[in-house]
């Protein structure tokens, strides 16, 4: 037996050199895994198996283990490289129809290597030729339930029309009343302006410039609820009217009792503005419809000076402070700030003939007002602490005989404090037909289009594939796995997911997974191993001349 031994030997010492010489061939492959050969002693089967001196037989191959530690991330200049900072493999498919997997997931290809580019119908495919597979997206919206091949879509972005606008900013506080009648061309007839780029219904540009005149202050009126009973400090639960037009005073306290406000969400038909050539339809809805009664937290009413009983300063839950006046029926009166709203468009006013909207006067669109500098909608507040009443006004303008601009305007976090100007928000839907400029894959493997006019779109996300025991995978070449099944030492049922998230890595775009192959120990082992086949190879040599030589004896 021993020079089957002695065989077997050299038989397992040859299949680590073939291992390790593989791994020193592909220390420069993108995503490889070191293997290592794990050898095995294997014992006589004849003898008894409880015996401590049973003979060895020699060695043998137990496995071939990958190690998965990760190679070191390199950066590249292709938006398509893509590097896995931790757990998870990239999904392949070999074969498709258009963009859809014609592969079972069960036998999909698993890969490290993010070396990626397109093919001639746009689809993400590696080197191989094989498809990067991921979850489609549909409006931008990633849709987990089904898989497709993700594809660079160069389909520009169709027009859409402004609809929806955001313009939230401090209204410099500091200036006083303007009497004058609007006029855009004159600084001296508003407080301060900004604007906003604006689309029609074939996804024209235009310019929208919103005007704020700062107009005589009004009374709004704070009384305790009818829930809830004011401490003594004057702390409690009191209620306002949620609305812009600051008209009516309560009669006897509670919520049923305060006046309706006229004008309030009217809406103004207007009229053709012969100079400009611009028709208009402005809707004033600022701060709700009337009776909106809402609830507002205060901490303290502290009397100024200490000894008087009319004049307090108002502290709200949010830290908002206001001076108030106690009226003879027990409210309170607090003097809000105002401030009229005008725009134009490209230049030209927008009209509104109907100055019964919100106590309007020509061409105003609505009326703004503000409580310690805070726009008296965004005090009310939700168990979120969302704003509950929204501040919006809008309009329909005809900007040619068959082009319109038509949106709603939301404002519910202007302020207006004696500081400078400052915009917090400036947004709005709609946009004009754009063109794709490029392909960005981010950490959570979304797969976004640029295009020429700013705009973003999620065209799919990278989908993540992993393994309870990724070690059980079978190796297929082109740096792909299989995997291997679902019992003992495989690799178990393949788990999809996404990138950064749970315990799966992120993902780097422009960045590559190097080899984690270590050469200098690859070489050292190679060195070792080759010591042990030469030893192995006399142990053969000696085995074969004794076997020869008792072949001779026994022929004398």
């Amino acid at each position: 037996m021993g020079y089957s031994i002695a065989l077997s030997g050299l038989t397992s010492t040859a299949e680590a050199i073939d291992v390790t010489s593989n791994n020193i061939a592909n220390a420069s492959t993108i995503g490889y895994k070191a293997g290592e050969y794990v050898f095995s002693d294997e014992f006589f089967r004849a003898q008894d198996p409880q015996s401590k001196d049973r003979s060895g037989m020699g060695a043998y191959r137990m496995a071939i283990r990958r190690d998965q530690n990760y190679g070191t991330i390199t950066n590249t200049d292709n938006n398509l490289d893509l590097a896995l900072t931790g757990t998870g493999m990239f999904v392949l498919a070999k074969n498709v129809t258009g963009t859809t997997p014609t592969e079972s997931p069960s036998v999909f290809n698993f890969t490290r290597n993010g070396q990626f580019g397109v093919d001639s119908q746009s689809r993400i495919v590696n080197e191989n030729g094989q498809f990067l597979v991921g979850y489609p997206a549909t409006a931008g919206q990633v849709n987990y339930a089904a898989k497709s091949v993700l594809t660079l879509d160069q389909t520009p972005l169709p027009a859409a029309p402004t609809t929806q606008s955001q313009i939230s900013q401090n209204i410099d506080n500091s200036g006083s009343v303007i009497n004058t009648p609007f006029d855009p061309t004159s600084n001296l007839t508003y407080t301060q302006s900004t604007s906003q780029t604006v689309f029609d219904n074939s996804g024209n540009q235009h310019t929208l410039s919103l005007y704020y005149q700062k107009i005589t202050a009004a009374p709004l009126y704070i009384f305790a609820s009818a829930t809830a009973v004011a401490s003594a400090n004057g702390g409690g639960q009191y209620a306002y009217n949620a609305t812009q037009d600051i008209t009516a005073v309560p009669t006897g306290g509670g919520y049923a009792t305060l006046t309706a406000l006229a004008g309030t969400n009217a809406t103004n038909n207007g009229t053709v503005d012969s100079a400009t050539s611009i028709a208009s339809t402005a809707t004033a809805g600022l701060g709700g419809a009337a009776n909106h009664l809402v609830a507002l937290s205060i901490t303290s009413m502290v009397p100024v000076p200490a000894n008087q009983t009319v004049t307090y300063q108002m502290n709200m839950a949010d830290g908002t402070s206001a001076m108030v006046t106690k009226t003879a029926a027990g409210t309170y009166e607090a003097s809000v700030d105002r401030y009229a709203i005008y725009a134009t468009l490209d230049g030209a006013v927008l009209p509104n003939s109907n100055a019964a909207v919100q106590g309007a006067t020509p061409n105003q669109l609505g009326v703004m007002a503000f409580l310690g500098g805070r726009n008296i909608d965004s005090i009310a507040k939700d168990n979120l602490g969302n704003t509950q009443y929204n501040s919006t006004y809008g309009f329909t303008a005809a900007v040619s005989p068959s082009n319109v601009v038509g949106m709603t305007i939301d404002s519910s976090q202007m302020s207006a404090n004696s500081a400078a100007q400052q915009t917090y928000v400036n947004s709005q839907n709609g946009n004009s037909l754009a063109q794709v400029t490029g392909f960005t894959v981010d950490a959570g493997g979304n797969l976004t289009a640029a295009y020429d006019n700013g705009s973003t779109k999620i065209q799919g996300q990278v989908a993540i594939a992993t393994f309870n025991n990724t070690e059980g995978l079978i190796p297929v070449g082109a740096n792909a796995y299989e995997m291997s099944g679902t019992t003992g030492m495989q690799s178990g049922a393949v788990i999809y997911g996404s990138a950064n998230t749970g315990n799966i890595g992120a993902i780097r775009s422009k960045a590559l997974e190097s080899s984690n192959v270590d050469l200098t120990a690859q070489l050292v082992e190679l060195m070792t191993l080759q010591r042990q086949y030469t030893a192995n190879s006399q142990a053969v040599k000696v085995e074969a001349a004794t076997i020869v030589d008792d072949a001779i004896r026994i022929g004398q």
